[in-house]
């Protein structure tokens, strides 16, 4: 008899008495899996034995409840149960076989016992036995045609990696060439620009080649963009010079009266003059200060992209403080910073008070971050770049110094949300946390 109450019915079991026959032993679902506000359960752990039952300990998504429930019944099927699995009751399993092939399928050992299930090879592989260490096991491949060495072999310029000494798949060493090293049993894609051992970023002609020990391979290719690989202490960018721009440069703002605004607030203050970034700190600048040992280490996995106009975002606050301390300068406040993105206070946006859109400036239409100062919109009477887009910018908050908002809109914001209104609601940038989609300029 099922106690189901109307919730889903487990069967846990089987009681068998001698009078009345066998019962399933059934307990309510305790994941309550038709509640439209539940889960079903997942696995937890690996499946195990009970008799010939396979059984597994699961826990709800929901309410964290566990319970055992049972995955499978061997005996239903003329199995038996072993190490969570069902397996055949006599010994089938090859002498010193780990797994074989058994019409192009892999079936697997659970000591002398054959599991119930194989592993059909997909389309375009085959399965083959290969021996290692005195052990021969099954596997789905390329071809029955063994390798020439165990771990991997080259094929012209496309890398074929090997197990058990069969080839299990193939890939066209893009931008870089397929080496058999004469001290190893297999092969790999390397660039001649990284030495044994290295491991980082290097320029190999006008490429920017990752370096891995036994791999390498081309992130990006600059000459496809007309420019140049060029390295900035350990990290590589394309440039459109030979020279990296690395120059910071500075404007003059001049002092005024200026009403600060924010989302249900106005206040009148006299700003003294002041000099500001032209653009957002790129990459290069930023890495000059990692080089002079003042600044903390951004990688080119952290930064995703190589082109050295990108500005650098998603830094700890606390770096971007301490970059511009190390430039002479500080981070804007909100009102500095809205005083300039406004034309001193004349305008709604830095190119007027024309709606915002992408061809303006660099928001969400875009997706990704562009080259500082690369839409002519987006740049204010005196020449500032990039206030409304590309990525928003870190500003300080007066009589809060560990606390920071960002202003401004960035590549994924939607031009009918773009505001340069000060915050009154929002999340803080502290001083040990990134924003993401942020970077910063400085202001002295």
């Amino acid at each position: 008899m099922a106690l189901d109450w109307g919730h889903t019915v487990i069967v846990v079991g089987t009681l068998c008495l001698a009078a009345s026959g066998c019962l399933d032993i059934r307990v309510i679902d305790p994941c309550d899996a038709e509640d439209a506000y539940s889960s079903p359960a997942y696995f937890d752990a690996t499946p195990f034995c009970d008799g010939d039952l396979v059984k597994s300990r699961r826990q709800c998504t929901y309410n964290y409840n566990t319970y055992v429930a049972v995955d499978r019944d061997c005996d239903e099927i003329g199995a038996r149960c072993r190490s969570g699995k069902c397996v055949s009751r006599k010994e089938g399993c090859p002498k010193a076989h780990q797994s074989f092939c058994d019409a192009g399928a892999v079936r697997n050992c659970v000591g002398n016992a054959v599991e119930v299930d194989a592993n059909a090879c997909g389309e375009g592989l085959r399965c083959v036995e290969g021996t290692d260490l005195g052990v021969t096991r099954a596997l789905c491949a390329l071809s029955d045609v063994p390798c020439s060495r165990a771990e991997g072999e080259c094929d012209g310029n496309t890398l074929v990696t090997c197990e058990s000494g069969f080839p299990l798949s193939r890939k066209e060493c893009s931008g870089v060439s397929c080496v058999e090293p004469p001290d190893s049993e297999g092969a790999a894609c390397l660039s001649p620009a990284c030495e044994p051992g290295f491991w980082g970023w290097v320029c190999d002609d006008e490429r920017i080649v990752q370096c891995e020990i036994g791999w390498s391979g081309v992130q990006a290719d600059c000459a496809a963009e007309n420019k140049h690989c060029v390295m900035q202490g350990e990290l590589p960018f394309c440039s459109a010079t030979e020279e990296l721009p690395t120059t910071l440069e500075w404007l003059q703002i001049p002092g005024g009266m200026f009403t600060v605004q924010g989302e249900s607030f106005e206040q009148s203050v006299d700003l003294a003059g002041f000099e500001m970034l032209a653009h957002e700190v790129t990459f290069p600048q930023y890495q000059i200060c990692v080089n002079a040992g003042e600044c903390g280490l951004v990688t080119v996995s952290e930064r995703e992209q190589f082109d050295a106009n990108l500005p650098i975002a998603s830094l700890l606050v606390a770096d971007a403080k301490q970059f511009c301390a190390w430039a002479g300068g500080r981070l804007p406040d909100q009102t500095e910073w809205q005083y300039v993105a406004t034309n001193l206070g004349t305008t709604r946006f830095p190119w007027g008070d024309a709606p915002a859109s992408c061809a303006l400036s660099v928001l969400g239409c875009r997706g990704s971050a562009a080259e500082v100062c690369s839409t002519p919109g987006d740049r204010t009477a005196l020449g500032v770049c990039d206030l409304a887009g590309n990525v928003s910018e870190l500003v300080g908050i007066p009589g809060f110094p560990r606390s920071n908002y960002a202003l401004g809109g960035n590549f994924e914001t939607p031009t009918g949300e773009l505001s340069l209104l000060i915050p009154e609601s929002k999340d803080l940038a502290v001083d040990w946390y990134p924003f993401a989609f942020t970077g910063f300029r400085c202001v002295r």
